[in-house]
């Protein structure tokens, strides 16, 4: 049996996503107390899948990476509120592989 499932986390914050026989499955979202959205990810028979986006209060971009198995593997990638990637480093099984690049924009 499928339902839909909304709930009221603290801090204001509220989740939402399906449920297929008690396990999550498909799109989630947690959204901040203002309404914009805080987490966008996936979900497969309860196990997170895909790529998972997490946003900053103003809904700006804050982190984008790639979840295999509820492990983040591949590009881990951090973000300003204003949008500029200020770090990318590389994940797998959870761990961070080599060092991470720090960029840094320099206005002239």
């Amino acid at each position: 049996m499928s339902k839909f499932v909304c709930n009221q986390l603290k801090y204001g914050f509220i989740e939402e996503y399906f449920e297929h026989n008690g396990l999550k499955e498909g799109i989630y979202k947690i959204y901040w107390s203002n309404g914009q959205p805080q987490v966008i990810s996936n979900y497969i028979n309860n196990i997170e899948n895909g790529v998972r986006l997490e946003y900053h209060q103003n809904g700006h971009l804050h982190k984008k990476l790639n979840i295999i198995n509820n492990k983040t593997n591949g590009k881990y990638k951090i973000y300003t509120d204003c949008d500029n990637l200020v770090v990318v480093c590389d994940f797998l099984d959870n761990k961070k592989m080599g060092h991470a690049t720090h960029i840094i924009k320099i206005p002239f």
